[in-house]
């Protein structure tokens, strides 16, 4: 019964033509400008980092570009920031970097 009566409430809001406004308080709206501003920031310090490999993977931080698994993901990611063993094995073995074949620099860390 009283589902009956929200149901018939429902399709006569729903019906009517014109539209109610609703207050929004004022600190609901500044919050989620503030939150707006904060992500935003981040993005951008995000991009701009350049010690920062992950741009180079994904384009944007909510659009994920990994398979389901974890185990995956961690190889994927790394195959695609470089982490190699060949690459990476000076720093282990304490040897100077290798030079980059294409601008005969030495590979960062």
């Amino acid at each position: 019964m009283d589902n009956d009566l929200a149901d018939e409430s429902a399709k006569e809001a729903g019906a009517s033509p014109e539209l109610q406004p609703q207050n929004i308080p004022i600190s609901e709206v500044l919050i989620f400008d503030m939150n707006s501003r904060i992500r935003n920031l981040y993005v951008e310090n995000w991009k701009s980092n350049e010690a920062n490999k992950i741009p180079f993977i994904t384009k944007a931080l909510d659009e994920p570009t990994f398979p389901s698994k974890r185990k995956d993901q961690v190889k994927i990611c790394r195959l695609r920031a470089g982490h190699r063993r060949l690459p990476h094995s000076y720093i282990v073995s304490k040897e100077e970097p290798p030079l980059c074949n294409q601008w005969n620099v030495p590979v960062k860390k």
